[in-house]
Formats: C-alpha cells, sequence, structure tokens
C-alpha cells in the first residue's frame, strides 16, 4: 500500500488551472481523475510529502514530470519510466501476466551504460511461458 499520491486536481474557481496536492484519501484521489491540458507543479508537492514523513508515495504526472523523479531517484525504475505505477506493475507480476527479476551486477553495469544513452527499464520483463 501506499502512503499518499501526489496528484493534480483543478481549481474549483479556475478550471484550466492545476493544482498539485498531495493525496490521503480515496475521494483526493478521485477528485484528481481526468486529464488538465495544463503544467502541474507536482515536484513541489513531492518535497512536501517527503518532508512529511511520507516514505510509499505513488507520483501521477506529466512524463517530463517522471523524468524529473526518475534523476532524483538516481535510477531509472519501472515506477518511473512506465508511468503506470509500481502497483499495477506488481499485481502484473503477482497474476502471473509478466515475470520480473533483479538484474546481476553485470548486467546492471550494461544498463546503466545503456541509460546514459536513452532510457531504459532496470527489470528484464519477459512473458510468462504458458503450462
Amino acid at each position: 500500500m501506499i502512503d499518499c499520491a501526489v496528484v493534480t486536481i483543478r481549481s474549483k474557481e479556475e478550471p484550466w488551472k492545476p493544482i498539485p496536492i498531495v493525496a490521503r484519501t480515496r475521494e483526493e484521489i478521485l477528485e484528481s481523475s481526468g486529464s488538465i491540458y495544463s503544467h502541474s507543479m507536482t515536484l513541489e508537492a513531492l518535497m512536501s510529502a517527503i518532508k512529511q514523513g511520507m516514505n510509499s508515495i505513488a507520483f501521477v504526472g506529466t512524463s517530463c514530470n517522471i523524468d524529473a523523479v526518475t534523476k532524483m531517484q538516481g535510477w531509472t525504475t519501472v515506477l518511473a519510466r512506465s508511468a503506470i505505477g509500481y502497483e499495477i506493475f506488481n499485481e502484473a507480476v503477482d497474476n502471473g501476466y509478466i515475470e520480473a527479476r533483479h538484474l546481476e551486477d553485470n548486467e546492471l553495469e550494461r544498463v546503466l551504460n545503456l541509460a546514459k544513452m536513452k532510457k531504459v527499464q532496470m527489470y528484464d520483463i519477459s512473458k510468462r511461458q504458458k503450462a
């Protein structure tokens, strides 16, 4: 489970104005559903969540914001690269749709070298064989 989610809601007074929030309830997350075609300062809300002591934080944002989070982490992860979310990835693994494993040291070095040139995931994902 997550402690919170960094999401964007619409301003009630100015519907085109995005407001990033640290959502802690189901209602707050549902309020953030839909698209807002304007830049949102979600990194500010992420820093607020971290300062509040949140450890497991879901982050919903545009690809440029997710790239910024990736650079902050220092690693290219499935969470940041997929933009779908860690929970969905884990559920797919748990249900057997995909198989995931941590990379060996020699594989990790190769991936890190590739990551300098392009964006890659740090997990080897392959389809599971039918029994």
